[in-house]
């Protein structure tokens, strides 16, 4: 319910890929922090556990959500190579879990970012998946990759696109060098799928200049599909930008009044929480935790003071018109 009100758009594609009681490893691009992980948590009918960076729960504040989300910390060398003796116990972990039919989500790229791009992934998951075929030699375990797409994924209204993808099933590979190319093949078998599930400019191009024309030309970043046919081939870069849209005058009453009638909710967030914000790709998470806690407050705090100068029937039809006005602002911005 709480996305109903912060994105503009969710597009959810493919979660008939899921099977409902077989072991599962959840694979999506990461571009947006916690938010990624959230879209999943609401979007699937199971309760998968998270492999997350175990940095990210030095956060007092995030470590309690985390740990309600089903989180469990991933180390990695940049941890420090004390630390990553600690990943056998995790890896023990989810073998255990993938053996009793659980699912578990881990961004195979290591890390955030928010360039439309899939990049390398880290061999985490395949060493889980490694260890638990080791362990559980005739466990059938599927790969199920999932492409995030954001239309701006720092903006607020934003629209949101989950593709879930068709499920891989994991082979063990049996020659002399099994677990190299084990890594290797389901690697490439993900990346492959990540690639046509999301929006991915290839290395060999200059980002900043594709992404430019992909802008100009008004593509729709809930359609990786078609964006990627146009980066399929080189002579689809030269894009014709479109001609730009001026901002309609509703749009920028809706934002107008958004400003004035939540005044105080966006003063804080502008002036004291989007100064701590430690890195872009953590924005939108920051910005709708804030929202999820904050605004209920707020229309409880304007139901009281209306009541209180005018009356209970006053009171709630204010309140009910700024719920209203504040999800116009949303669909219609």
């Amino acid at each position: 319910m709480a996305f109903f009100f912060y994105f503009k758009e969710i597009k959810i594609i493919g979660l008939e890929n899921g099977f409902p009681r077989e072991p599962l490893l959840y694979l999506p691009n990461h571009q947006n922090a916690l938010l990624d992980a959230l879209l999943i948590a609401v979007s699937v009918e199971r309760k998968p556990y998270f492999l997350t960076r175990s940095d990210v729960f030095a956060n007092p504040v995030l470590r309690g959500i985390f740990h309600l989300l089903r989180m469990l910390p991933i180390y990695r060398l940049r941890d420090g190579r004390g630390a990553l003796r600690k990943n056998q116990d995790l890896f023990d972990t989810c073998s255990e879990l993938l053996s009793q039919g659980k699912s578990i989500v881990i961004f195979p790229e290591g890390n955030h970012n928010l360039r439309r791009q899939v990049r390398t992934l880290s061999k985490g998951f395949t060493r889980i998946l490694w260890h638990t075929l080791e362990e559980y030699p005739r466990l059938v375990i599927r790969l199920v990759p999932i492409g995030i797409n954001y239309a701006c994924a720092t903006a607020f209204p934003d629209r949101v696109a989950l593709f879930y993808g068709s499920p891989i099933e994991v082979i063990p590979v049996k020659t002399p060098r099994a677990s190299s190319d084990f890594i290797v093949a389901n690697m490439d078998k993900v990346t492959a799928a990540l690639r046509q599930l999301t929006t991915h400019i290839d290395a060999s191009y200059s980002y900043e200049e594709v992404l430019k024309l992909l802008d100009a030309a008004g593509v729709d970043y809930l359609s990786p599909e078609e964006v990627n046919t146009l980066l399929n081939s080189p002579s689809n870069l030269n894009i014709r930008p479109k001609n730009k849209v001026g901002i309609k005058w509703y749009h920028q009453a809706f934002r107008t009044g958004f400003l004035l009638f939540n005044l105080f909710p966006v003063l804080i967030w502008r002036f004291l929480i989007k100064k701590s914000v430690p890195e872009p790709e953590f924005l939108s998470s920051y910005r709708f935790l804030f929202a999820l806690f904050i605004m209920p407050c707020y229309y409880l705090m304007v139901f009281v003071l209306v009541t209180l100068s005018i009356g209970s029937i006053a009171a709630l039809t204010t309140t009910m018109g700024l719920i209203l006005m504040n999800l116009l602002y949303v669909k219609n911005c």
